[in-house]
């Protein structure tokens, strides 16, 4: 807070204060800065980015290991049937 002189008031100090930290913050039509809310952004992007692809390739893996067990199973059925028919 400011001295207050002999002249001046309480009330005007306190006005003088008020204008000055308004004058110094940025107002919302003001573009504010943005390095620390851009890296923010940034990063917050590549995590949901990086998440999005780790969902993504366990999706992709998941249906491949399914389709490839399936066609396993088949391979198996297929061979305990050729066996079957070869003996006696």
């Amino acid at each position: 807070m400011s001295s207050v002189t002999s002249t001046e008031t309480i009330s005007e100090v306190s006005r003088k204060e008020q204008s000055t930290e308004t004058k110094d913050a940025p107002s919302d039509n003001q573009e504010k800065p943005t390095s620390a809310t851009s890296e923010e952004f940034k990063r917050f992007t590549l995590e949901r980015l990086n998440i999005t692809f780790d969902e993504f390739i366990n999706t992709k893996a998941e249906i491949i290991l399914d389709e490839l067990d399936d066609s396993i199973s088949v391979i198996c059925e297929n061979l305990k049937l050729k066996m079957e028919s070869r003996l006696p």
